[in-house]
């Protein structure tokens, strides 16, 4: 079940980190040359199949706990965990939103630990204000265009999307450095380490 272990604020940004613990009953892998089918009339037994499948450059878990109502799908990942193990999952999400990433597993039967801090960084990562500024800065060039330098609609246009790279890059790099330092700042939250640290 999950429930909010800490919270904080960040670069305009209200964070909040749950944990989810149980005992896993059920995993299950597809890889790039790998997956797993379930054996018919056996419920937790599974067997590989190579290259059934697969899509190149992708690779899910999925993870089942006693007592949840849903699986838990992991992607690009892989959390330390197999059947009858005891796992505690942390995720973070935006405060007041009812989705977020997960970011750390922790294997309470092996003390193994493992970081996930590509979902973390993208769960953090300023997007809503990127498209807003880069909305709003192509539709400046936009009526510069057509005012100031008198050129078509059209040819305003496409002089308009030819320019979005110019300056899509060097905000991207911002908020990357945003969504970095973001994610510092939640590794870093006094409360989670705490609490990540006492586990046993």
């Amino acid at each position: 079940m999950m429930r909010k272990i800490a919270e904080g604020s960040t670069l305009g940004l209200k964070y909040e980190i749950y944990d989810n613990t149980g005992v896993v009953d059920q995993v299950e892998m597809k890889d790039d040359a790998l997956t797993f089918k379930p054996v018919e009339g056996h419920h937790h037994i599974r067997i590989p199949e190579f290259g059934v499948g697969s899509q190149e450059g992708n690779r899910i878990q999925w993870l089942h706990l006693k007592g949840e109502a849903e699986n838990i799908e992991l992607e690009d990942v892989t959390a330390p965990a197999c059947t009858g193990e005891q796992l505690t999952l942390f995720s973070v999400r935006q405060a007041h939103h009812e989705k977020g990433s997960y970011f750390r597993f922790f294997n309470h039967s092996t003390h193994q630990a493992v970081d996930n801090l590509r979902a973390l960084r993208d769960q953090l990562f300023p997007w809503a204000s990127l498209w807003s500024l880069l909305s709003i800065g192509l539709t400046g060039v936009f009526y510069y265009l057509l005012s100031h330098q008198e050129r078509g609609a059209i040819e305003a246009f496409f002089v308009t999307v030819a320019t979005m790279p110019v300056l899509f890059v060097p905000m991207y790099l911002i908020g990357l450095t945003i969504g970095l330092a973001r994610m510092t700042a939640v590794r870093n939250n006094r409360s989670f380490r705490s609490y990540a640290t006492n586990l046993r």
